[in-house]
This record gives structure tokens, sequence and C-alpha cells, in this order.
């Protein structure tokens, strides 16, 4: 009895997680609006500084960026202040959101947030010097809203 309560457990996992990464495919598809950008620096040279006055975080107001998701797990990127599209083929797993864009570099992200009219976005930076020293990481959190 115990062993079928374990087995059903598993089984049960198992399909949530296969369930959410099936709703989050389904639910990044569409045209997504930039509405803010913000940047923390949370350890600089390797030691949490995030309570430190020295960090903080910086807001950027836009309207500038549009990203749409196609079904077939392609989509494009519009920078609207440069005219600037950017082709891209995407892919969800495990709450990461990998986007591989034309010119051949990648992007990953983290999905903070995705419902039907929301999407945020994380991204980790680690900042090094002209002599690659490591000085700090950042997080740059990306909100958007469904057009």
């Amino acid at each position: 009895m115990k062993r079928l309560m374990l087995v059903c457990a598993v089984m049960a996992a198992i399909m949530m997680m296969t369930s959410c990464s099936k709703d989050n495919d389904e639910l990044i598809v569409g045209k997504w609006q930039i509405t803010s950008m913000e940047g923390d620096a949370n350890y600089m040279n390797g030691e949490d500084v995030s309570h430190t006055s020295s960090t903080g975080s910086v807001t950027v107001e836009t309207n500038n960026l549009y990203m749409e998701f196609y079904s077939d797990g392609t989509g494009y990127k519009y920078q609207v202040s440069t005219n600037d599209t950017t082709v891209f083929s995407y892919s969800i797993s495990s709450g990461s959101l990998r986007i591989e864009r034309s010119d051949g570099g990648h992007e990953l992200y983290n999905i903070e947030k995705l419902n039907k009219k929301k999407l945020r976005l994380s991204s980790k930076l680690d900042i090094t010097d002209y002599e690659g020293t490591y000085i700090r990481t950042e997080y740059i959190y990306f909100n958007f809203k469904r057009q």
C-alpha cells in the first residue's frame, strides 16, 4: 500500500511538472511589449552586498521593445528606436526561456511570472573588468504586458 501511494505521488509530481512546462509554452505565445526593466547589483567581488547602500535598484521605463512568440517555437524582437528586428527560435524548460538568435547568439532567462497578461523574465549577469576579473553579479528583470 505504501509503495502504491509512493508511485501515485511520483506520477502526480511528474504530471504537474510536465503540465506547467506545457502551460508556459502555450501562455508565452503572442506579442509582448516591455513596460519596465529593473537592474539590481547583489554581489561585489564575491560578497553579498545587497544589504548595503552601495548597491541599489535601477528601474528604466520603456515601451521601446516588443517580442512575439509563435507556437512553432520561433519569434522575433523588434526595437522601435532603431527599427531593428531580430528573428529567433526559443524553448522553455524547467522555468527557463532560452532564445537562439538568428545571428548565432543566445539568451537565457528565468521565467519569474507568466500569465495571460504579464510576463516577467530575469537574467543573471556576471560583470568583469577589462582583464576578466570578477567584479559583481547583477540581476536584470524585464517586465512585459501582452499586446
